[in-house]
Protein backbone atom coordinates (compact mmCIF):
# COMPACT_ATOMS: atom_id res chain seq x y z
CA UNK A 1 0.00 0.00 0.00
CA UNK A 2 1.62 3.24 -0.96
CA UNK A 3 1.66 5.99 1.24
CA UNK A 4 -0.49 9.28 -0.05
CA UNK A 5 1.52 11.69 2.65
CA UNK A 6 4.45 13.23 0.14
CA UNK A 7 6.66 14.47 3.30
CA UNK A 8 5.65 12.84 6.70
CA UNK A 9 6.39 13.93 10.00
CA UNK A 10 5.83 11.38 11.73
CA UNK A 11 8.41 9.43 9.27
CA UNK A 12 11.31 12.10 9.74
CA UNK A 13 11.05 12.21 13.54
CA UNK A 14 11.13 8.30 13.09
CA UNK A 15 14.72 8.69 11.43
CA UNK A 16 15.83 11.17 14.10
CA UNK A 17 14.66 8.39 16.52
CA UNK A 18 17.23 6.04 14.92
CA UNK A 19 19.81 8.95 14.59
CA UNK A 20 19.71 8.90 11.19
CA UNK A 21 19.08 11.63 8.18
CA UNK A 22 15.51 12.36 8.02
CA UNK A 23 13.78 12.01 5.25
CA UNK A 24 12.14 14.68 2.86
CA UNK A 25 9.68 12.52 1.46
CA UNK A 26 8.76 9.23 0.84
CA UNK A 27 9.16 9.52 -2.73
CA UNK A 28 13.14 9.33 -2.77
CA UNK A 29 14.66 7.18 -4.67
CA UNK A 30 16.73 5.53 -1.60
CA UNK A 31 16.44 2.13 -0.11
CA UNK A 32 15.64 4.01 3.54
CA UNK A 33 12.72 5.62 1.81
CA UNK A 34 11.24 3.14 0.01
CA UNK A 35 11.55 0.50 3.25
CA UNK A 36 9.77 3.39 5.50
CA UNK A 37 7.06 3.93 3.10
CA UNK A 38 6.51 0.30 3.27
CA UNK A 39 5.97 0.20 6.91
CA UNK A 40 4.93 3.27 7.90
CA UNK A 41 1.34 2.38 7.19
CA UNK A 42 1.50 -0.66 9.60
CA UNK A 43 3.31 1.42 12.44
CA UNK A 44 0.06 3.84 11.94
CA UNK A 45 -2.29 0.69 11.90
CA UNK A 46 -0.51 -1.11 14.93
CA UNK A 47 -0.41 2.12 17.33
CA UNK A 48 -4.79 2.73 16.77
CA UNK A 49 -4.96 -1.00 17.07
CA UNK A 50 -3.35 -1.66 20.37
CA UNK A 51 -5.03 1.04 22.34
CA UNK A 52 -9.30 2.80 22.62
CA UNK A 53 -7.93 6.02 21.14
CA UNK A 54 -10.40 9.00 21.80
CA UNK A 55 -9.78 10.43 18.25
CA UNK A 56 -10.32 7.51 16.12
CA UNK A 57 -13.12 6.23 18.58
CA UNK A 58 -16.65 5.91 16.60
CA UNK A 59 -20.20 4.46 17.58
CA UNK A 60 -22.02 3.19 14.79
CA UNK A 61 -25.48 0.96 14.30
CA UNK A 62 -23.91 -1.54 11.26
CA UNK A 63 -26.61 -2.48 8.68
CA UNK A 64 -27.71 -6.06 8.21
CA UNK A 65 -25.66 -8.50 6.00
CA UNK A 66 -27.34 -9.85 3.08
CA UNK A 67 -26.42 -13.29 2.57
CA UNK A 68 -25.08 -14.58 -0.18
CA UNK A 69 -26.36 -17.74 -2.13
CA UNK A 70 -23.81 -19.72 -0.45
CA UNK A 71 -23.89 -17.95 2.63
CA UNK A 72 -25.30 -20.39 5.70
CA UNK A 73 -27.14 -18.00 9.25
CA UNK A 74 -25.25 -19.92 12.02
CA UNK A 75 -28.38 -21.09 14.42
CA UNK A 76 -26.95 -19.70 17.76
CA UNK A 77 -26.68 -16.61 16.68
CA UNK A 78 -28.51 -15.62 13.23
CA UNK A 79 -28.60 -12.00 12.56
CA UNK A 80 -25.26 -10.82 10.61
CA UNK A 81 -24.07 -7.33 10.33
CA UNK A 82 -21.35 -5.62 7.99
CA UNK A 83 -18.38 -4.03 9.91
CA UNK A 84 -17.12 -1.21 8.20
CA UNK A 85 -13.73 -1.61 5.84
CA UNK A 86 -12.20 1.50 7.91
CA UNK A 87 -12.91 -0.09 11.33
CA UNK A 88 -9.56 -1.20 12.65
CA UNK A 89 -11.04 -3.21 16.13
CA UNK A 90 -14.05 -3.83 17.45
CA UNK A 91 -13.59 -2.38 21.35
CA UNK A 92 -17.71 -2.93 22.65
CA UNK A 93 -21.15 -4.62 21.65
CA UNK A 94 -23.88 -3.04 23.19
CA UNK A 95 -26.61 -4.74 25.40
CA UNK A 96 -27.38 -6.52 28.34
CA UNK A 97 -26.75 -10.65 27.38
CA UNK A 98 -26.33 -9.81 23.41
CA UNK A 99 -24.00 -12.44 22.64
CA UNK A 100 -21.50 -11.80 18.83
CA UNK A 101 -18.97 -13.03 17.15
CA UNK A 102 -16.82 -11.74 14.71
CA UNK A 103 -16.25 -13.60 11.71
CA UNK A 104 -13.62 -11.43 9.01
CA UNK A 105 -15.54 -8.10 8.36
CA UNK A 106 -18.83 -9.72 9.56
CA UNK A 107 -20.35 -9.51 13.19
CA UNK A 108 -22.90 -12.36 14.06
CA UNK A 109 -25.31 -11.34 16.97
CA UNK A 110 -27.97 -12.72 18.79
CA UNK A 111 -30.26 -9.60 18.32
CA UNK A 112 -31.44 -7.65 15.39
CA UNK A 113 -30.34 -4.24 16.38
CA UNK A 114 -27.12 -3.66 18.17
CA UNK A 115 -24.45 -0.57 18.92
CA UNK A 116 -21.28 -1.08 18.49
CA UNK A 117 -17.95 1.23 19.62
CA UNK A 118 -14.95 0.72 17.74
CA UNK A 119 -11.56 2.09 16.28
CA UNK A 120 -11.42 3.37 13.09
CA UNK A 121 -8.55 3.91 10.52
CA UNK A 122 -7.29 7.26 10.03
CA UNK A 123 -4.41 8.48 7.97
CA UNK A 124 -4.64 12.33 7.35
CA UNK A 125 -1.33 13.25 10.37
CA UNK A 126 -2.66 16.97 11.17
CA UNK A 127 -5.47 15.07 12.83
CA UNK A 128 -3.59 12.79 15.16
CA UNK A 129 -2.37 13.93 18.51
CA UNK A 130 1.19 15.24 19.20
CA UNK A 131 1.68 12.36 21.79
CA UNK A 132 0.12 9.59 19.26
CA UNK A 133 2.62 10.82 16.58
CA UNK A 134 5.50 10.17 18.51
CA UNK A 135 4.69 6.78 19.53
CA UNK A 136 3.95 6.19 15.76
CA UNK A 137 7.84 7.39 14.97
CA UNK A 138 8.49 5.11 17.74
CA UNK A 139 7.12 2.13 16.27
CA UNK A 140 7.93 2.92 12.74
CA UNK A 141 12.20 3.16 14.29
CA UNK A 142 11.36 -0.16 15.72
CA UNK A 143 9.97 -2.01 12.78
CA UNK A 144 12.66 -0.26 10.63
CA UNK A 145 15.74 -0.77 12.80
CA UNK A 146 16.91 -4.37 12.30
CA UNK A 147 17.50 -3.56 8.27
CA UNK A 148 18.88 0.34 9.11
CA UNK A 149 19.95 0.10 12.48
CA UNK A 150 23.42 -1.68 13.07
CA UNK A 151 23.79 -0.92 16.74
CA UNK A 152 21.81 -3.84 18.84
CA UNK A 153 21.86 -1.31 21.82
CA UNK A 154 20.43 1.28 19.95
CA UNK A 155 17.47 -1.07 18.76
CA UNK A 156 17.09 -1.92 22.26
CA UNK A 157 16.70 2.18 23.09
CA UNK A 158 14.67 2.12 20.49
CA UNK A 159 11.80 -0.33 22.15
CA UNK A 160 11.93 1.52 25.35
CA UNK A 161 11.28 4.94 23.36
CA UNK A 162 8.34 3.19 22.22
CA UNK A 163 6.97 2.06 25.52
CA UNK A 164 8.01 5.00 27.04
CA UNK A 165 6.30 7.05 24.20
CA UNK A 166 2.89 4.71 24.45
CA UNK A 167 2.36 5.12 27.98
CA UNK A 168 2.35 8.91 27.62
CA UNK A 169 -0.22 8.98 24.98
CA UNK A 170 -2.53 6.85 26.84
CA UNK A 171 -1.91 9.53 30.00
CA UNK A 172 -2.54 11.93 27.43
CA UNK A 173 -5.50 10.61 26.20
CA UNK A 174 -7.44 9.30 29.44
CA UNK A 175 -8.73 12.86 29.96
CA UNK A 176 -11.41 12.23 27.73
CA UNK A 177 -13.65 9.93 29.35
CA UNK A 178 -14.61 9.33 32.92
CA UNK A 179 -12.07 7.28 35.26
CA UNK A 180 -14.19 3.76 34.64
CA UNK A 181 -12.78 1.23 31.95
CA UNK A 182 -14.93 1.77 28.85
CA UNK A 183 -14.45 -1.76 27.75
CA UNK A 184 -16.86 -3.37 29.96
CA UNK A 185 -14.12 -5.64 32.11
CA UNK A 186 -13.36 -5.09 35.48
CA UNK A 187 -11.45 -2.22 36.59
CA UNK A 188 -8.33 -4.13 37.95
CA UNK A 189 -7.87 -6.09 34.93
CA UNK A 190 -4.31 -5.80 33.51
CA UNK A 191 -3.66 -4.84 30.04
CA UNK A 192 0.16 -5.44 28.88
CA UNK A 193 0.10 -3.36 26.02
CA UNK A 194 3.39 -2.53 25.74
CA UNK A 195 4.21 -6.20 25.17
CA UNK A 196 1.55 -5.90 22.51
CA UNK A 197 3.41 -3.21 20.48
CA UNK A 198 7.23 -4.13 21.41
CA UNK A 199 7.30 -6.44 18.08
Amino acid sequence: MTVAIAASTIARQAFRLMEMRPLQSFGENTEEAQAAAEQYPEALRMMLEAYDWSFARRMIRPPLSLPGPNDATDPDLPHAFLLPDDMLKLRKVYGSGIRYRVDGMTLRASERQILIRGTFHLTNEAQLPSDFKLTVACQLAVLLSPKLVTSRTKRVELKDDLSAAFQRAITSDQGTASGTRLDGLPQQTSDDWAAGVMR
